[in-house]
């Protein structure tokens, strides 16, 4: 059996001070799971649902593409995405996917590709 070796003085406080913080920290862990289970036997709801005020809107489809539809008819040239989201004031993922959504209508046509599209009214 091998023997064991002498420690410093210096060795002992660190491996003092490495049991007392795992001590600690086993009691805050123990701490916030007895706090969790009582919590949850109690019957308490764990987290409420979101106000009214705090739920996003979703747009009303056909007035949304009715929109689009007249901004890109006064546009002579037609609009960039970017361009129609900031005339439009509705959120770019909806503008993009409503514009697919007339494309696939054949109300609207694209000119160009990619950072150079414009969408145009047909």
């Amino acid at each position: 059996m091998p023997r064991r070796r002498k420690t410093s003085a210096l060795d002992d406080q660190i491996i003092s001070l490495a049991t007392q913080f795992g001590q600690a920290v086993a009691r805050v862990v123990r701490g916030s799971i007895g706090a969790e289970v009582a919590r949850v036997i109690d019957g308490r709801p764990q987290a409420a649902a979101p106000s009214a005020a705090r739920r996003r809107k979703r747009a009303d489809g056909p007035a949304v593409q009715k929109k689009i539809l007249d901004i890109l008819g006064r546009a002579k040239n037609g609009l960039q995405t970017g361009q129609l989201v900031g005339k439009a004031g509705i959120h770019r993922g909806a503008v993009e996917y409503h514009l697919r959504l007339l494309r696939k209508q054949r109300k609207t046509r694209v000119v160009g590709t990619r950072g150079q599209a414009r969408w145009l009214a047909t």
